[in-house]
């Protein structure tokens, strides 16, 4: 979705017939530019509007799962370039 698409869909009142649609759009747009809690945020939203039981609560949770685990990865892999970039030039050459 472009940025005019996504302001439109964010402004929907939350009343609105079709909100779980838009809710579900955001997420999927979210996730494809692996902005994972923007997504697993909207999921969630929509987590709410189903019986925990359901087939689509089931498939929600799936997605907020792997939404989730990708948040994992990027932390990690954060911290793995975090600590690359603070050991010191000298010591790096010596390991």
């Amino acid at each position: 979705l472009d940025e005019q698409d996504l302001n439109f869909l964010k402004v929907q009142p939350i009343n609105s017939a079709h909100r779980l649609n838009v809710l579900n759009l955001l997420a999927l747009d979210a996730y494809q530019k692996t902005h994972y809690a923007e997504a697993v945020h909207y999921w969630e939203e929509l987590l709410a509007q189903f019986p925990s039981d359901s087939e689509d609560a089931k498939m929600l949770l799936a997605m907020i799962k792997q939404g989730q685990q990708h948040l994992a990865d990027a932390a990690t892999h954060a911290v793995k370039v975090l600590v690359k970039v603070v050991v010191p030039t000298k010591l790096q050459t010596t390991l």
